[in-house]
């Protein structure tokens, strides 16, 4: 399976870039995800946009506030895929293939955003951080009363592990630049974030 070519990841991301909000979002989950929320300034954030002085300030009041709107655009990216999903399919089967494919293709899309929710989200607002908790929560039952429909021996403790697991596979992968530059590689994740969910309650019963 041939690599993508090197440059059009970069080309993509400047083509999309078509605002100074978007930019500064981009900037902001870059930046957040390489040294952390606590390490980064404003100033920085303006420099790596491009935006010089107040031009920052026209579209976030904070870093703070650039970080919580990272926050709800992946959540209601996540609540978007979840949707869609559970509209355009009425099979069990059906319906968390199409889960785990929405949540593969938000994780490739946008790695830094998806690391920042990983590894920042204890610096979001208190308000924007349990919201992003209270609907991951409700995303994942889903999944989980899925997986109970297809694996009926798989208890509610036993599908929150295998949910568990898929989606860390999932954003593990997807935050590895290496392994996502082949051609396919969406479908090879979501193959094996299926085969986790839905064959690893034999495992745990074994156990």
């Amino acid at each position: 399976m041939p690599p993508l070519p090197a440059g059009d990841a970069a080309r993509d991301e400047a083509d999309v870039l078509f605002s100074r909000y978007e930019t500064l979002l981009a900037a902001g989950a870059r930046l957040f995800r390489a040294q952390g929320y606590p390490a980064v300034n404003t100033s920085e954030i303006g420099k790596g946009a491009g935006i010089a002085g107040p031009g920052l300030y026209r579209s976030f009041s904070s870093k703070q506030a650039i970080l919580d709107a990272l926050i709800r655009r992946l959540d209601e990216w996540r609540c978007l895929e979840c949707i869609r999903a559970l509209r355009a399919n009425q099979q069990a089967a059906q319906r968390l293939r199409g889960l785990v494919q929405g949540h593969v293709r938000i994780s490739l899309d946008a790695p830094d955003l998806v690391a920042v929710s990983v590894t920042e989200l204890s610096h979001a607002s208190v308000e924007v951080r349990d919201g992003y908790l209270r609907n991951q929560g409700d995303r994942e039952a889903v999944w989980i009363d899925l997986i109970g429909k297809l694996v009926p021996a798989t208890s509610v403790a036993q599908g929150r592990l295998l949910v568990a697991a898929a989606i860390s596979f999932i954003e593990d992968v997807a935050r590895t630049w290496h392994l996502t530059r082949y051609a396919g590689v969406a479908d090879e994740i979501s193959g094996l974030a299926l085969a986790i969910l839905t064959s690893g309650a034999g495992n745990l019963l074994r156990a």
